[in-house]
């Protein structure tokens, strides 16, 4: 059973959800949606920047010890 995380309700949904959001693929017509869009970007932008933090510590851990 796979879940995917979704950036807009912030809870794990058993089905894929606004799959549009995650693509960043803006409409024109609709500025709420590439609103909606910028700031799901900046958020995944935020986490894989907080992940790659994270693994970075873990491995000077590890070459320390």
């Amino acid at each position: 059973m796979q879940t995917n995380w979704c950036p807009c309700c912030f809870r794990f949904l058993l089905y894929p959800h606004q799959k549009q959001l995650w693509l960043a693929s803006p409409s024109p017509r609709s500025p709420v949606a590439s609103e909606s869009t910028r700031k799901v970007t900046q958020l995944r932008n935020y986490f894989t920047q907080k992940l790659s933090e994270v693994q970075q510590q873990r491995e000077a851990k590890n070459e320390t010890s």
